[in-house]
């Protein structure tokens, strides 16, 4: 049921890439923000939406209803955005906190989207993030696959 997958991501990916594309040249344009390495750049987003579309995609896989689909949402999306970096330094929370914030997408690509734009960090500072990214996109796009194959079975 890999058909069902691919339905379900592409046209996300796609108007997904499209906000991204336009933020960034609006950004660009309108604001005089400098992206540097925007090749870089582009790979951190591209695995970020990948991530962040396998894990709507699984809890879409997992969930029996619309609304405990949105429960479930709301479940992650709440701590991610809290807990990611995004709105304070996540230096300043507690081991344990930083340590269970690691597993959110959003951290990875908070991390190597600042270290990339503010500070020009080349691809070795970014690595493990960049790979926590992509296994992540793998995990949750695989499972989801798997998941929907085997409630047709």
């Amino acid at each position: 049921q890999s058909e069902i997958v691919i339905g379900k991501v592409v046209p996300y990916f796609i108007i997904s890439l499209g906000l991204i594309i336009g933020t960034i040249l609006l950004g660009h344009f309108h604001f005089s923000v400098k992206f540097h390495q925007p090749l870089l750049v582009s790979v951190i987003c591209t695995l970020f939406l990948l991530f962040s579309l396998g894990l709507g995609l699984f809890i879409s896989a997992i969930s029996r209803t619309q609304t405990q689909a949105i429960q479930l949402s709301i479940f992650f999306l709440l701590p991610m955005l809290l807990l990611s970096g995004a709105f304070s330094p996540l230096e300043l929370l507690p081991g344990a906190v930083q340590a269970f914030a690691q597993l959110f997408p959003l951290t990875h690509f908070c991390h190597a989207f600042r270290l990339v734009n503010m500070y020009d960090a080349h691809l070795r500072f970014i690595l493990v993030d960049l790979l926590c990214l992509a296994v992540g996109a793998l995990l949750t796009c695989g499972g989801a696959a798997y998941l929907l194959r085997t409630a047709d079975d």
